[in-house]
């Protein structure tokens, strides 16, 4: 009798599984990577030239990894409200059950 309540319910989260299964796009970083440290025989102007490259990779890796933990942050919080959601509406049908059981 049980499984007969919880058909639709499992009905409908059926219904979006293709959406589940879809590969999600991840873009790689867009930061320019430093070409590697000239060496202690380069001039001062080449070592600045790749401090100062190494310095705008490092502000472009730091954005990307603070975009990418605000993606991850609202999924996971979509995630979690789509549990409790489901939780409180799987709770709603089991009263709703056992008081019609109580009052046939």
């Amino acid at each position: 009798m049980k499984s007969l309540v919880f058909a639709p319910l499992l009905a409908c989260a059926l219904l979006t599984m293709p959406a589940w299964g879809q590969p999600i796009a991840i873009p790689k970083n867009p930061c320019e990577k430093p070409e590697d440290f000239p060496g202690k025989l380069a001039s001062d102007t080449m070592v600045k030239a790749w401090n100062k490259s190494m310095e705008n990779y490092t502000v472009c890796i730091k954005k990307f990894a603070t975009e990418q933990k605000a993606i991850v942050d609202a999924a996971t919080k979509a995630g979690n409200d789509a549990v409790e959601e489901y939780n409180a509406t799987v709770n709603k049908a089991k009263e709703t059950m056992e008081k019609s059981k109580a009052n046939p």
